[in-house]
């Protein structure tokens, strides 16, 4: 931005048009390489070669010593030529003669920066800063800087000092609205309580962020008074993680462990956020942490046995799983995955007894009938008098919920009912019309039948409409070479 401005407002031209001018006059007897190098450094910025143009007005530096503003210049052309490092170079010639603007300090930053010295860059700042460059623009550049290190604590300091400025009232709400979230989920991570506040002002700020943000308020103030920091931690980091604020939570939990280190629900949730986030640290380790802490723990045996199953470890899994089931007895959840696992580890009666018993325990929640269902599918066990009279029952009791008509169809298509099974699914769509699965279920439907043109129709609504990988894989999977276009 800077650069733009120099280059815009004419300052480079004006030192050209100036050396050009004393040389016509002759005030000063300038030798034919400066008149060269004026002449070409005027065709470099008419051309707008700033490369040509840098390396011009430094030849005019180094045999005009006493003319101020050519190294300034350099720099900018320099910058804006794409050479970092160069530009750094005349900027700091420019400051060593006590010639460099304000705004050449910035261009200096932004230029050791851009050469990879970032902590040269934001001392470059500071100096701008304390002799009255503009301050937002030096906190904007200092934020970036923090977000690209990493450097949390001093990313928070510096919002606050953003926000906190007398300048805040000049930026949009929007702007302010981003920035107050900002802050505000980073304070989850660090001080929950502090958080609130700006994440509350966020939503004022802008109400369409509620959404993202009201349960991370709501989940901090439920337990805002307790007197157990490493807690209100634990409970932030995982309402953090809860809206996919993964590298967030991990620093909430790896906060909590700092302040208390036998806290083993933290070690436990700290090994599970680094599956999401930290490739370079091994989770097991803070995993295995929680257990010898407590063995007792349900978050280390569950997330113990998530850990496994990511790793095609079942028999291990499994194990964790069914200790975890006899810590939390009953537990639909648990009954799900154990059966999950025991059937894929060869014993199909037994995972369908769990799956069964999952749903029984529920009472009859609709959303383990339908992991009956999908699991029956999944294995092809008895639809026809286990499957089939659940997704009735299901239909019957929620009969506008899209999921419910395109799980029917889907029992419908598996047992050769294809009128009925369409039907469904598109019935589902009428209640939907941004239900990915259903398209998808329809693309495959009519590729089966051969009606190419309405396959590829639905399969791509699906790219249309999903933000799941997995359909969206599937679906271009199924616009492969089998449909002709």
């Amino acid at each position: 931005m800077v650069m733009k401005d120099v280059w815009e407002d004419g300052y480079i031209m004006i030192i050209l048009l100036f050396g050009i001018f004393i040389a016509l006059l002759g005030i000063s007897p300038l030798s034919k390489s400066v008149i060269a190098a004026f002449d070409v450094a005027r065709v470099a910025q008419e051309n707008v070669q700033p490369g040509i143009m840098a390396d011009k007005l430094s030849v005019l530096a180094e045999q005009q010593p006493w003319q101020t503003g050519f190294w300034e210049a350099a720099g900018y052309s320099a910058a804006q030529a794409g050479n970092a490092n160069v530009a750094g170079n005349y900027f700091a010639r420019a400051a060593a003669k006590g010639e460099l603007s304000l705004n050449g300090y910035i261009a200096w930053g932004d230029a050791d920066w851009n050469n990879g010295n970032y902590q040269t860059a934001m001392q470059i700042w500071d100096i701008a800063g304390r002799h009255g460059a503009a301050l937002m623009g030096i906190l904007e550049r200092k934020a970036n800087a923090f977000r690209f290190l990493g450097e949390d604590l001093a990313l928070i300091e510096t919002l606050q000092s953003i926000l906190n400025s007398s300048f805040i009232d000049n930026y949009s709400s929007e702007f302010q609205g981003a920035l107050n979230q900002e802050l505000g989920l980073l304070l989850a991570a660090y001080e929950p309580a502090s958080a609130v506040s700006y994440l509350t002002r966020a939503i004022e700020l802008v109400p369409e962020l509620e959404p993202q943000i009201q349960s991370i308020i709501n989940d901090i103030q439920q337990d805002i008074s307790t007197d157990d920091p490493a807690y209100l931690l634990l409970i932030s980091g995982r309402t953090l993680a809860n809206q996919d604020y993964w590298a967030l939570a991990e620093k909430a939990f790896e906060n909590a462990t700092d302040l208390n280190p036998d806290y083993a629900e933290a070690w436990a949730y700290l090994g599970e956020s680094q599956q999401h986030v930290n490739q370079d640290v091994e989770p097991l380790i803070a995993l295995e942490k929680a257990l010898e802490l407590n063995p007792d723990s349900l978050a280390a045996n569950t997330f113990l046995a998530l850990y496994w199953q990511r790793n095609a470890e079942y028999e291990l899994a499994l194990q964790y799983l069914q200790k975890a089931l006899v810590l939390d007895p009953g537990n639909p959840a648990y009954l799900v995955e154990i059966g999950q696992l025991v059937a894929f580890l060869g014993d199909l009666s037994a995972g369908e007894a769990y799956y069964w018993q999952a749903f029984e325990v529920s009472s009859g929640d609709l959303k383990y009938a339908r992991e009956f269902i999908k699991f029956s599918m999944q294995f092809n066990l008895d639809l026809r008098n286990k499957a089939l009279p659940m997704a009735r029952q299901l239909v019957k009791d929620d009969p506008g919920n899209p999921i419910s008509l395109d799980l029917m169809g889907e029992v419908l298509l598996r047992l050769g009912d294809m009128l009925n099974a369409e039907r469904f699914f598109l019935r589902a769509l009428e209640i939907d019309p941004d239900y990915d699965l259903a398209y998808m279920h329809l693309g495959e439907f009519y590729k089966g039948q051969g009606r190419q043109d309405l396959a590829r129709y639905y399969l791509e609504k699906v790219l249309d409409v999903s933000t799941n990988p997995i359909i969206i894989e599937h679906a271009q999977q199924g616009l492969g070479t089998d449909i002709t276009p």
